[in-house]
């Protein structure tokens, strides 16, 4: 399985419930990838900002790391994983 680091902004559609964040689709490079699943979810702070990690599968059956920042609410694409 290949592996690159990307750390790039993106433009995220998410669902906010309450204290949950649930991404459901991004852009990134003039293209949307729909979320399929999210595996797995952790929480890293740095001083006052909380930074929410998540893997998640798209629909292109990549599995990439994306992290919103709640002091900013900026989103990232850290790291792609490609099938293969």
């Amino acid at each position: 399985m290949a592996h690159e680091t990307i750390d790039t902004g993106i433009e995220m559609i998410a669902h906010f419930t309450g204290k949950t964040i649930n991404p459901i689709r991004f852009l990134w490079s003039k293209r949307a990838y729909k979320i399929k699943k999210i595996k797995h979810r952790w929480v890293e702070r740095q001083g006052q900002i909380k930074l929410v990690h998540f893997t998640v599968e798209v629909d292109t059956s990549d599995v990439v790391e994306i992290i919103f920042n709640n002091e900013t609410f900026e989103w990232k694409l850290k790291t792609v994983q490609y099938p293969g």
